[in-house]
């Protein structure tokens, strides 16, 4: 069974918005009172992973292109 979701991240604030699909990747209820932010997200990361991630975001920020 393969799971994905889909993230917004608010560049000025680092708020983000989830869907359903990352809120249960992460093990979070659909109606849990959270505040996704990039913070959160980075910890659900494996550490391995956080650098890449943070680049390609930062990349996709610097060029204004969309991060998949």
């Amino acid at each position: 069974l393969c799971r994905f979701g889909t993230w917004t991240l608010l560049v000025d604030t680092g708020e983000m918005v989830w869907s359903n699909g990352i809120m249960a990747m992460f093990g979070y209820e659909h109606n849990t009172n959270i505040q996704p932010h990039k913070t959160l997200y980075l910890q659900h990361l494996v550490a391995d992973e956080r650098a890449g991630w943070e680049a390609a975001v930062t990349q996709a920020i610097k060029t204004k292109t969309n991060f998949e």
